[in-house]
């Protein structure tokens, strides 16, 4: 389920089955066009075969002097190109055949080397390409002018409407003002700080760069005014366009296999030659990825599965994540069985493809193998409940749900009364919990026993239990309606709250380098973090224990009261371990327990703590308690520096 959840950002979890190899080849090309700088050089463009006829190679012909030494490998083609000393672009096609597979073109693009007017000319060379980087030289022929050069997604351009150099010169001038207005600096010193203004020769590593993303890099020269508080474009616009090419397709398959009851799917994956991690995704029969007999894994077909990864991918890295646990936590590796639960009586496609780094991204490595199947229509239950609410009191009950057949699924929903309208039926109550409050219901099977303490005092509640599996209710809903006490006088008291620390977050993680992987970097480091214990100590034994640090700043903000009721959100352990965030700021300890009945305590609060690197301790007695305490969950406090 962790996975699947994580999977979320951008990838529909589940698995597929192998399709019969077609009986022709196929050629696979990694990509169909080529653009050159106008310098030239040598290009490759990797390629792969399906279903290859032994004893045959790739045929690649050209019919322009200007390309030479085309030359076939095992898996790219590679050519020379001559640079072009024409103020033209130019443009050929490469022929490539393999057999009786269908014949495919590469277009190959050179750019002109004419000079922009005003007579700023640039020269723009493209030295790599890579999956995501590329390094790029521009040559001013006026080292002494100030030029704009700035890399952008082509879809950026296509997005906001820009069509002509003025219209881009004129969106560039309107964000770098007001970026420079927000940070209340001069519109040159803003441009210089964040480098966006250059002279001279420049040679820049490019991070912003993704598989079959077209970005295109431009260059005009400008003049600021005599105080920088503005400027004008001096020349035309120079640009080359950048866009690295998809991982080659290799040749990997899995052995898949569904199992259906309902709406309730089990799929069974079996990688054949495949060790290493893959994605899973089911779609239904109106999707553009649905899979039918007819269906080829094209080149869009191919390019929306990757771009989907890649859009999750590179999300993942962007938030400091690093590649192994993003890897860990949205893929699957080795054999595997997925259950899931599926929509009623549906026609579904699911697919499998394998992930692997390629050129220093990790991206889609082979077409998806696949099964296609149907879900069951989901039929009307005889499913009954017992609901039983005891030792209701002030803010706490005790609740157990008992159905009548512990592998059919359920929806449980906890409603004050006041929430209802004046009258209501079950229906009423169903489209409540599935539309209005579908964020405040669970699914589950089986019998389940559940301690409530969030509720409130003197208020009375209806607790809504029925039938729902693929999106279909089941059964009749089957309710329960009980009030809580009126608050009284808690009988018992917090008697301390004893609090440990601070510790580092590196010494937990060369403790135990698995379960506290978290506490480095990118995740966590020693110059912002502490790690600290509280333990609540009460007068009388309570499992109703509420603890959590607050920064000073909230408290002076928000004040006691709506602290008092964050605090009470949900009940923690007697001993917690924590790392909290909090900005860089002193902080209070704050504390709260039920007594049996649910009454609450005064809110205990700590000192104003406001803690350093020179308060650090050992974290020798933080491993005893944890050692003692296996199943204590970690959560952390922002150090002062």
């Amino acid at each position: 389920m962790k996975k699947l959840l994580f999977a979320m950002l951008g990838i529909f979890a589940l698995v597929a089955c192998t399709k019969e190899p077609q009986s022709k080849p196929e050629i696979n090309l990694a990509k169909t066009d080529v653009e050159v700088s106008a310098e030239g050089g040598d290009y490759s463009v990797g390629y792969t075969i399906s279903n290859p006829v032994a004893g045959t190679t790739l045929n690649v012909t050209k019919s322009v002097e200007w390309i030479t030494n085309v030359s076939v490998e095992a898996d790219k083609i590679t050519i020379t190109v001559a640079a072009n000393g024409e103020n033209e672009e130019r443009t050929t096609t490469l022929d490539v055949a393999y057999a009786e597979a269908k014949a495919k073109s590469i277009v190959v693009k050179q750019l002109s080397n004419a000079a922009p007017i005003g007579g700023n000319q640039f020269m723009i060379t493209v030295e790599e390409v890579h999956a995501s980087t590329a390094i790029t030289q521009v040559t001013p022929m006026d080292n002494e002018m100030y030029y704009v050069m700035y890399l952008d997604e082509v879809s950026y351009l296509i997005d906001h409407g820009i069509e002509t150099a003025e219209q881009l010169i004129e969106d560039d001038f309107a964000a770098f003002e007001g970026s420079a207005a927000n940070k209340k600096m001069n519109l040159k010193e803003y441009m210089q700080e964040a480098n966006l203004v250059f002279s001279g020769t420049q040679r820049v590593k490019w991070g912003n760069v993704l598989p079959g993303v077209k970005s295109v890099l431009y260059v005009y020269g400008i003049e600021f005014n005599e105080d920088g508080s503005s400027y004008k474009a001096v020349s035309n616009i120079a640009w080359t366009t950048i866009k690295p090419d998809y991982a080659p397709l290799q040749d990997v398959s899995f052995n898949l296999s569904a199992e259906i009851s309902g709406a309730e799917v089990k799929l069974n994956v079996q990688p054949e030659n495949w060790d290493g991690y893959y994605l899973v995704k089911f779609v239904d029969a109106s999707h553009e990825l649905y899979v039918t007999d007819d269906t080829v894994f094209t080149d869009n077909y191919m390019k929306t599965i990757a771009d989907e990864w890649i859009y999750v991918y590179d999300g993942n890295l962007s938030n400091g994540l690093k590649k192994d646990d993003i890897l860990e936590n949205t893929c699957f590796i080795g054999g595997q069985t997925i259950e899931c639960e599926l929509a009623s009586y549906t026609l579904y496609s699911a697919i499998v493809y394998p992930v692997a780094e390629y050129d220093g991204f990790v991206q889609v490595v082979a077409k998806p193998s696949y099964i296609n199947f149907s879900t069951e229509e989901v039929k009307p239950s005889n499913l009954s409940f017992d609901i039983e609410v005891s030792n209701k009191y002030v803010r706490v009950a005790d609740l157990r749900i008992t159905p009548s057949n512990p592998d059919e699924q359920y929806v449980l929903c906890i409603l004050p009364t006041e929430y209802l309208p004046a009258e209501y039926d079950g229906e009423t109550l169903i489209d409540l919990v599935l539309d209005t409050y579908y964020y405040g219901y669970y699914q589950f099977k089986g019998e389940i026993t559940t301690h409530l303490n969030t509720l409130y005092p003197d208020m009375e509640y209806i607790v809504i239990v029925f039938g729902y599996s693929g999106g279909k209710v089941t059964t009749e809903v089957c309710t329960e309606i009980f009030k809580t006490d009126p608050e009284g006088e808690c009988e018992l008291s917090i008697t301390d709250v004893v609090i440990g620390g601070p510790y580092l977050p590196s010494d937990l993680y060369n403790y135990d380098p698995e379960r506290f992987k978290y506490y480095i970097a990118p995740y966590c480091s020693d110059n912002s973090f502490f790690v600290i214990t509280m333990e609540v100590k009460t007068s009388e034994p309570t499992e109703d224990i509420f603890v959590m640090p607050f920064a000073q700043i909230d408290f002076d903000g928000f004040g006691e009261d709506v602290i008092f009721f964050d605090l009470l959100i949900e009940a923690r352990p007697a001993l917690e371990i924590t790392t909290k965030q909090y900005a860089n700021a002193p902080y209070y300890v704050c504390a709260a327990a039920y007594d049996y009945k649910g009454n609450i305590t005064p809110m205990w609060k700590s000192e104003l703590i406001n803690w350093t690197r020179e308060d650090v301790k050992p974290v020798d007695e933080l491993i005893e308690k944890l050692e003692a305490n296996p199943e204590i969950q970690m959560l952390g406090v922002m150090a002062t520096r």
